[in-house]
């Protein structure tokens, strides 16, 4: 069976912004930890973390609605892959203009950065325990009431 839309959208949307929140507490507990000025990494993020939330919403959402009902742990592979591949691309495509070779190397150090943030640990996590809510439910038909013989 599919997944209805809004149920794909708001496991999507719990992925995602779960995640984020991870990210974003720890990189705060390493901004106060270290005593450096919250400007340094939010040069490094601001313009990725704009777009990133929406087109890995999207995808995840279509992705959801397109594939059948899976496993937890499988659910959650697919989309952990596909959640690093988006951010990956957006971060790949928000630093193009700096040239490609440069663009790739800021992706995979995005990619890094989402490591030891735990955002990418923590997208694997949310995807496993919001899994339970894809699964559509299925109302209980009504009760056959039996044909009347009539006495021939």
């Amino acid at each position: 069976m599919i997944t209805p839309w809004y149920r794909a959208a708001a496991y999507a949307a719990t992925v995602t912004l779960a995640s984020m929140a991870v990210q974003a507490t720890v990189f705060l507990l390493l901004l106060l930890l270290s005593g450096n000025p919250a400007g340094d990494m939010a040069d490094l993020l601001i313009t990725p973390v704009l777009a990133f939330p929406f087109f890995s919403i999207a995808v995840l959402t279509v992705t959801r609605m397109v594939l059948p009902a899976l496993p937890r742990w499988r659910t959650a592979a697919i989309d952990t892959t596909l959640y690093t591949l988006v951010l990956l691309f957006v971060t790949i495509g928000f630093t193009a203009s700096e040239g490609l070779a440069d663009a790739v190397d800021f992706g995979f150090v995005m990619l890094t950065v989402g490591l030891l943030s735990l955002q990418l640990p923590a997208a694997l996590a949310a995807s496993a325990l919001a899994q339970p809510r894809l699964l559509p439910v299925v109302g209980a038909s009504a009760p056959q009431i039996p044909a009347r013989r009539t006495p021939a």
